[in-house]
C-alpha cells in the first residue's frame, strides 16, 4: 500500500492510491465499527474500508484486523495540500478523528 502512513503523504496528481490511518495503539483491544472519511473539494474520495485481515505497512510494521481506516484517493491539484480526516467509532461506541496531509506534487 502505497502512501500509507505519515505526517505528510506525497500525492501525484494522476495517482489512485489507497491510504490509511493505523488506529491499533489508541484501541487497545476494541476493533474499528465503522470509520467515514472526509476530504476537500479538489481531490475524491473513492472506496472507505477498514482492514479485514493483518495487513503490513510500507515500513513493514503488522495491523492487526480491524485497526486500521482505509481510502482510495484520487486526484489533486499539484502545488495544493489536502486534509483529509477520518472518523472513527469503536465497537464500544468511543469516537475520534484523526487526519493526514496529502501533498499533491508532479511526480
Amino acid at each position: 500500500m502505497t502512501g500509507f502512513i505519515g505526517n505528510i503523504i506525497k500525492k501525484d496528481p494522476d495517482a489512485v492510491l489507497t491510504y490509511g490511518i493505523a488506529w491499533g495503539d489508541w484501541l487497545g483491544t476494541r476493533t474499528i465499527a465503522s470509520a467515514v472519511w472526509t476530504v476537500p473539494d479538489g481531490i475524491t474520495k473513492g472506496a472507505e474500508s477498514i482492514n479485514g485481515a493483518i495487513l503490513v505497512d510500507d515500513d513493514g510494521v503488522s495491523h492487526a484486523a480491524g485497526t486500521v481506516a482505509l481510502v482510495v484517493l484520487s486526484g489533486c491539484t499539484a502545488g495544493v495540500n489536502y486534509t483529509a480526516t477520518c472518523r472513527l467509532t469503536t465497537t464500544d461506541g468511543d469516537v475520534d478523528d484523526r487526519s493526514i496531509v496529502i501533498a499533491c506534487v508532479d511526480r
